[in-house]
């Protein structure tokens, strides 16, 4: 099971830097590593939703290039925040799903724009916040609304 989950992640990490940089809205794209991140820590728990999402990161962080670790931090957050949704609410409907995916993914973009700041590299709060941030968790939210009920039928099937 770890390696399919490992090779989904590969996958998702390599069309996120390739096929997804045509796909953006307003300057900002979907973040499919994240959203996929979100939907397996939602379904499995804190555990593999901070293990994975560590590891989800660094995949990202090795295939941007960027700071090193700082993906990975953000990304094992967010996938343990995922993993604390899990008991509380109800895993089939796809519009819960994709407000967690928004909530979520403003929580991470907002610990990776501190963790810039923190870095000493600023970017305006207006383009920071308000454009990368909270435009690209609408669209996560948006695309995770229309990815979640596939996801959930394959994953039911394959993981009883």
């Amino acid at each position: 099971m770890r390696i399919t989950v490992f090779g989904i992640l590969v996958l998702a990490t390599f069309i996120q830097v390739t096929a997804l940089e045509s796909v953006r809205l307003f300057g900002v794209k979907p973040d499919l590593v994240l959203i996929l991140l979100i939907f397996y820590a939602f379904l499995r728990g804190t555990r593999e939703g901070s293990f994975w999402g560590f590891v989800a990161g660094f995949l990202k962080d090795v295939a941007t290039g960027g700071y090193f670790g700082l993906n990975a931090l953000d990304h094992l957050a967010a996938g343990y925040l995922a993993g604390l949704m899990q008991t509380v609410l109800y895993k089939d409907n796809p519009f819960v799903v994709a407000t967690i995916t928004l909530l979520i993914c403003l929580f991470q973009g907002l610990i990776h724009y501190l963790l810039l700041f923190y870095l000493g590299i600023f970017i305006s709060p207006g383009v920071g916040l308000g454009k990368i941030i909270f435009c690209g968790s609408v669209y996560n939210g948006a695309v995770a609304l229309l990815l979640y009920r596939w996801f959930f039928r394959t994953y039911t099937r394959v993981y009883p």
